[in-house]
C-alpha cells in the first residue's frame, strides 16, 4: 500500500461488546405443551428443507449431484422455479444444468450445507481468481445472493491473503457473463484502483477489457476527487457495500 502499513488480519466471526451487552435470563415455561409444540414446530421447519433429494444433471458429462430439494428452494429463486416445474422434473429426473462446470456446482452444494466456498483443508489464497469469479457468475444467473455474499468475502480475503489481483481473461470473463451493475464488478474495481498501476494493466499482449479499464479510470478520478486515492480503504471493514440484498441477508448495496 501506498502509506506501509501492515496489513491486518481479520475474522469472520463477529465480536460481541461485553462492556454494554447484557445477559437476560429468562424464565422458563412450566408448560409441557409448549416444549411439545416447540419442538414439532422446529421438527416440521427441518423436515421442510432436508426433505427428499433431487439431482443436478450436468450435461454433457452426464454427472449427476444430489441435494436436498428444501434447501434448493431456500437458496435460489432460480431452482425454486425450476423444482416447481413438476412436469419437467419427471421427464428429466432433476434438474438439468448445461454446459455447466462441475466444479462450479460443487462448490455452490457445499456452501449450501456449510455456508462455505472453500473446502477444509484449502486455502483462501490457492483458490484461484477464475473459480471466484465462475461460483459468482454462477450464483447471480441462478438467483443465490447467499452464495454471491461469500465469493464478495472470497475475493476481498484473496487479495488481502495472496497480494493478487484477477488477469485480464478473469476480468474480461466477469465482464461478459455479469450484469453491468454487479456489485464484484465494483469490487474488482476498487481492489484495482487501490494497488494497481494503469501502465501495467495495458500490456500489448494481454489487455484489459476497455470496458473494464474505462471503468477503472473513471474510479480512480472519483477517489481524487474525494481525498480517498492515497489511503488504505478497509474493505474487509466495509464489505457489505458489496452485498446482494436477500432473505437472510437484508443488506442494500450503497
Amino acid at each position: 500500500m501506498a502509506n506501509g502499513n501492515k496489513r491486518k488480519s481479520y475474522s469472520t466471526t463477529p465480536v460481541s461488546d461485553a462492556g454494554t451487552n447484557k445477559r437476560i435470563k429468562v424464565e422458563p415455561s412450566d408448560d409441557p405443551h409448549w416444549l411439545d409444540a416447540k419442538k414439532t414446530k422446529m421438527s416440521t421447519a427441518a423436515c421442510s428443507v432436508y426433505d427428499e433429494i433431487v439431482y443436478l444433471k450436468l450435461e454433457p458429462t452426464k454427472a449427476a449431484i444430489p441435494i436436498h430439494k428444501g434447501l434448493l428452494r431456500r437458496h435460489s429463486s432460480w431452482f425454486k422455479a425450476a423444482l416447481s416445474d413438476v412436469d419437467r422434473m419427471e421427464k428429466d429426473n432433476g434438474i438439468i444444468l448445461n454446459n455447466q462446470d462441475a466444479d462450479v456446482v460443487t462448490r455452490f452444494i457445499h456452501w449450501v450445507y456449510t455456508k462455505k466456498i472453500v473446502k477444509e483443508g484449502e486455502a483462501i489464497k490457492e483458490v484461484p481468481w477464475a473459480l471466484i469469479v465462475d461460483v459468482y457468475i454462477f450464483g447471480e444467473a441462478k438467483g443465490i445472493p447467499g452464495l454471491q455474499n461469500a465469493c464478495i468475502d472470497m475475493a476481498i480475503l484473496k487479495e488481502e491473503s495472496s497480494k493478487i489481483v484477477p488477469g485480464p481473461a478473469v476480468v474480461a470473463r466477469l465482464w461478459q457473463r455479469s450484469y453491468s451493475k454487479s456489485p464484484l464488478r465494483w469490487l474488482l474495481l476498487h481492489l484495482f484502483a487501490r494497488n494497481s498501476d494503469l501502465a501495467v494493466l495495458i500490456p500489448a499482449n494481454k489487455p484489459y477489457p476497455p470496458d473494464f479499464l474505462q471503468g477503472l479510470v473513471l474510479m480512480l478520478y472519483q477517489m481524487k476527487e474525494d481525498g480517498t486515492a492515497e489511503k488504505d480503504v478497509d474493505l474487509w471493514k466495509d464489505r457489505s457495500r458489496y452485498y446482494m440484498r436477500g432473505e437472510t441477508n437484508p443488506i442494500f448495496l450503497g
